[in-house]
């Protein structure tokens, strides 16, 4: 079964993860090719992000991370980092760095940013859970969270700029995915309602740390997938709209005093909302799960 399929930055190829006799492996097919597509790296889990110029990939295989040249015949090196500290190490929009989670010179993990080529590593924070980060789509933020090792449900959202400065916007509310704005200019995150089994949209705007809700709901199991393994979706399955002012979602909306597991929720709807204060919701269809194009 493929999963979690992820285009090139500029769709000439498409990567995705699927298990074979030999076990669980990246490959990656050239759309313009008539070949099978190529294996990559096999262990489990996987986990992967294109470089800006769509000819590599960083990828956490297992513990290891390695960079996987795909340009022309595949190639891959591991990068001389294990860790298990994070999913989804996160290639700069900019250029040639990632941000992964790696031993400090004591031996902690934290987060760095990593020149690929040149080996030269910019401290932005200790790791002290299982950590998940998404840079901003212009490459000039990324934005970061921590959990419990075995929790899905992370300790706020930090925010630091591309040269690693800690920037004063952040979220203290447990969290349980985020999402960037096309144009960089938001974070669309998840957490939880007061009512059992409901959670709650919200988002924050990075240029003034001003924040409201949106609506709140309970997720389709699809969703709530996606959801779990958000470091990995946010750049393929993105639940904004390409103009920035609206997000779509599965589920049903929230009834006030009324709680049920998701097993015995009615059928599962798409909502489109729009991102800014006191947005209307509106039912466009049935279905468990729905993302936006990039265009």
């Amino acid at each position: 079964m493929p999963h979690y399929p992820l285009w090139s930055p500029d769709g000439s190829r498409l990567a995705f993860m699927a298990g074979t006799p030999q076990g669980l492996t990246l490959f990656v097919t050239d759309v313009e090719a008539s070949g099978q597509p190529e294996p990559v790296v096999r262990a489990a889990p996987l986990y992967a992000s294109w470089s800006a110029d769509s000819t590599r990939l960083v990828v956490h295989g297992g513990v290891e991370i390695f960079l996987a040249d795909v340009g022309g015949k595949v190639s891959v090196e591991a990068f001389g980092v294990q860790t298990d500290r994070m999913r989804v190490p996160a290639w700069w929009p900019g250029g040639d760095r990632i941000a992964l989670v790696a031993a400090s010179p004591e031996g902690d993990p934290a987060i760095y940013v990593t020149d690929v080529d040149l080996d030269r590593r910019t401290h932005l924070e200790a790791a002290p859970g299982r950590t998940a980060f998404l840079w901003s789509p212009d490459g000039e933020m990324l934005a970061t969270t921590h959990a419990e090792p075995d929790s899905l449900v992370s300790d706020g959202i930090s925010v630091f700029s591309a040269r690693g400065r800690r920037l004063p916007v952040s979220v203290e509310d447990d969290v349980i995915a985020f999402f960037w704005s096309p144009d960089s200019t938001k974070l669309a995150y998840v957490t939880f309602a007061d009512e059992p089994s409901t959670l709650r949209w919200l988002v924050l705007d990075v240029r003034d740390g001003s924040r409201w809700p949106l609506v709140d709901f309970e997720p389709s199991s699809e969703q709530l997938t996606l959801f779990a393994f958000f470091d990995q979706f946010a750049y393929s399955h993105s639940p904004w709209s390409p103009s920035s002012d609206a997000l779509v979602f599965a589920g049903t909306l929230a009834n006030p005093g009324v709680s049920a597991s998701i097993s015995q929720q009615p059928t599962s709807h798409i909502f489109v909302m729009g991102s800014g204060r006191n947005s209307l919701v509106q039912r466009v269809a049935d279905g468990f799960l729905a993302v936006w194009s990039p265009r």
